[in-house]
């Protein structure tokens, strides 16, 4: 995200919005779930729903798949660089180190 706000800052219009996204890190909840439990559980996790077969029955939203447009940012010639893997792997060596460092 940091090159991306550099390249907003100093090629940007002022007053103007840009997304600063990867347009093929989009994914649901639950695949987000199944992503990490299959790819950082070490076999260790197991996902689990328990969910009423009709879930319009509660008033749940349809699944739909929403991405950001980047063409604004990408057409200053930033590319997001950062897969959906790397993401979660960074993401969650952050947490174990900030969870050693609290004890």
């Amino acid at each position: 995200a940091v090159p991306g706000i550099l390249t907003v800052l100093a090629k940007g219009t002022s007053g103007e919005a840009y997304n600063i996204a990867n347009p093929g890190t989009t994914i649901s909840i639950a695949g987000m779930a199944k992503f990490v439990c299959e790819n950082f559980g070490k076999g260790q996790s197991q996902l689990e729903f328990d969910l009423n077969k009709d879930e319009s029955a509660f008033g749940y939203n349809p699944t739909i798949k929403i991405s950001l447009v980047t063409d604004k940012i990408s057409n200053f010639g930033w590319q997001a660089k950062t897969d959906l893997y790397e993401m979660f792997e960074r993401t969650i060596a952050s947490l174990r180190l900030k969870f050693q460092l609290s004890k």
